[in-house]
């Protein structure tokens, strides 16, 4: 994404609003959105280090009713690089089920700071 901000991506306090407000929204005009889960790094991560991972990108998984794609267009305007997969329930069960480390973010916020 040409519009990537580096000194943006890690930035956890103006990320995780966009993330769990914004973006949800946007998804919910379309299908509801049943969980928002992080991995990749930040879910390996505690959240005091995460300033350590600058240059490093947000990995989410939305759970909706049926799978979206081409989402990017909903990260460039934010300047956010966030690798995104909006996925039904089936395909989550696949896909977090394979992952070691995953982080929920909605309907359960499991970080210690609210967001």
């Amino acid at each position: 994404m040409s519009q990537v901000k580096l000194e943006m991506i890690w930035q956890h306090e103006k990320v995780l609003p966009y993330i769990l407000n914004d973006l949800k929204k946007q998804i919910e005009t379309i299908t509801t959105v049943h969980g928002i889960v992080l991995y990749g790094s930040r879910a390996k991560t505690n959240i005091e280090n995460w300033d350590t991972l600058k240059g490093k990108d947000w990995d989410v998984v939305v759970v909706t009713d049926f799978p979206i794609v081409n989402t990017q267009i909903w990260t460039q305007d934010e300047n956010y690089h966030i690798d995104l997969r909006v996925i039904d329930k089936k395909r989550a069960d696949e896909i977090l089920g394979f992952l070691k480390q995953t982080i929920e973010l909605y309907p359960v916020n499991q970080l210690k700071q609210p967001f």
